[in-house]
């Protein structure tokens, strides 16, 4: 009786194997989760550098160099803009939903989309150098005619 029992089982683990092997292939959906991830990119103009940070990014860029990193959805960037010296910081100016332009130089952006910041500096010219390269860019001017007049009225006088 042992004996028949255990024939049995052989026979209904058989039959099964066999019916799951010559079975039609049965679709099995899955799905993948895909987390966006946007970029985000910093330019610096000449005369000064931006640097930030978020979650375990980092960016900096300086003297006319740009600096890419790919970010998470919802990620705090907190960027700032420092000068050179001889340089003034003018402002930020961009592109992208949630960007920031404007003056403050220390900022802080949510990424949700691609993302460009520019900081963007001047030369600052004191005002008491204008009028010298103005002057010095007469000077040679008036020289060369003084000159061609002396050299005029000589020729004429002989």
């Amino acid at each position: 009786m042992e004996q028949l029992k255990k024939s049995a089982l052989l026979v209904i683990v058989c039959v099964t194997v066999i019916a799951l092997l010559s079975a039609t292939p049965v679709a099995v959906a899955t799905t993948t989760n895909t987390v966006a991830i946007y970029m985000l990119t910093v330019h610096a103009s000449i005369g000064g550098y931006a640097e930030g940070s978020g979650g375990s990014s980092t960016v900096y860029a300086s003297n006319g160099g740009t600096s890419e990193v790919s970010v998470s959805p919802g990620t705090l960037f907190t960027l700032d803009a420092t000068p050179y010296s001889g340089y003034t910081f003018q402002g930020w100016t961009c592109s992208g939903n949630g960007c920031y332009a404007g003056t403050d130089s220390h900022i802080t952006i949510t990424i949700n989309n691609d993302v460009t910041e520019n900081a963007n500096f001047a030369l600052v010219i004191p005002e008491n150098v204008l009028p010298l390269i103005f002057l010095g860019l007469l000077v040679p001017v008036y020289m060369k005619r003084k000159t061609l007049r002396s050299k005029i009225s000589h020729h004429t006088a002989n």
